[in-house]
Formats: C-alpha cells, sequence, structure tokens
C-alpha cells in the first residue's frame, strides 16, 4: 500500500512540475492561433487578413525570409502574440504554414478598397 501510495504522489508531483513548466515556457495567455489570408502590402508589409480584419504580421525570431514562399490569398495559420488593436492589427509571427493556394479574389474586397485608402495598396 506504501509503495502505491509513493507512485500516485510521485505522479502527482512530475505532473505538477509539467504544468508548471508550460505554463512558463509556453504562455498560453500570450499566443494565439490566427488563421486567414496573406497579403503583401504595396511597401513589401506582409500582412495577414482574418475575420476581424487585416493584421501587420512580422517574425517574432528576426526571420526576414518568413514569409517569402507566401502569395496574395493564401490561406495560412499562424501562431502569434497578441494582437495590438490598431487598424490594421500588429501581431509578431513565431510560426507559420501555408494551408491552401489562393489568389488576390480569395481576399474580401471592401478589405482590399479599405487598405488602399489608408495607403497600404495602390
Amino acid at each position: 500500500m506504501k509503495k502505491a501510495l509513493k507512485i500516485a504522489l510521485g505522479c502527482l508531483a512530475v505532473l505538477a512540475l509539467l504544468s508548471a513548466l508550460a505554463l512558463v515556457i509556453i504562455r498560453p495567455w500570450e499566443r494565439q492561433i490566427l488563421t486567414g489570408r496573406f497579403l503583401r502590402a504595396s511597401n513589401g508589409t506582409p500582412m495577414l487578413v482574418c475575420e476581424s480584419g487585416p493584421t501587420v504580421i512580422n517574425s517574432v525570431n528576426g526571420d526576414e525570409d518568413m514569409f517569402d514562399n507566401y502569395s496574395n490569398g493564401d490561406k495560412i495559420t499562424a501562431v502569434c502574440t497578441l494582437t495590438l488593436t490598431t487598424y490594421p492589427g500588429k501581431t509578431g509571427v513565431y510560426f507559420c504554414l501555408r494551408t491552401e493556394k489562393g489568389d488576390l479574389s480569395d481576399i474580401p474586397e471592401n478589405t482590399l478598397n479599405e487598405l488602399k485608402e489608408l495607403g497600404w495598396l495602390e
């Protein structure tokens, strides 16, 4: 009986340690996953157009080439920092993945018009 109790307590201690470590390392409250359509602004700035609107994206790790393989309209999913509530929004990207090829027609026309009015697109 004592051996079973020691094993159970040991398992609980390991689980508690792993949970605490996950909270410290991952910090899920500082991350989000966004899915949307990729758009490169006229000045070269990469953006992600989500249901909530356009968001300027940049690499958290300083990887300048992170978005080079994406074309306008490609559907991508990105693990990001929390989005700043500007218009367009701004967020840092840790990792992203293209889930579907696309083109400019996949981005809502009203979003494109708003970005043109703000000078993001020509």
